[in-house]
């Protein structure tokens, strides 16, 4: 769309101006108006946490939490145990997450693929 009106364009008014920066502010404001015209701004919310990740159900959310907490109880206290136990629970999470994906996208493609 904005390269089909920059074709049909009549660009005479650019090409007879008589120095080089009244030709380029010239250009500069035909040209934001044609692309403000074809590509407006959309505003977005930066706030909302849309779930991208449609295989993390609640309980795997609160999985992910609990490693988080689990991690900085392991940074805080630099002890052999809490370390082993982040190490546990962060793989075991790592497994599952895995599987819920791969099971969450071959149902939603079981009967799609021919």
């Amino acid at each position: 769309m904005l390269l089909n009106r920059l074709r049909d364009l009549d660009w005479t008014e650019v090409t007879n101006c008589n120095g080089v920066n009244t030709a380029h502010s010239t250009f500069h404001c035909i040209f934001t108006k044609i692309f403000n015209i074809c590509c407006p701004n959309i505003r977005t919310n930066a706030n909302c946490k849309s779930n991208h990740k449609l295989w993390l159900i609640q309980g795997l959310v609160n999985a992910c939490k609990k490693k988080n907490n689990l991690n900085k109880v392991c940074l805080n206290c630099r002890s052999k145990e809490a370390e082993m136990k982040y190490k546990v629970y962060k793989n075991k999470l790592i497994t599952i997450l895995k599987f819920s994906e791969k099971q969450y996208y071959g149902n939603k493609y079981k009967y799609k693929i021919i």
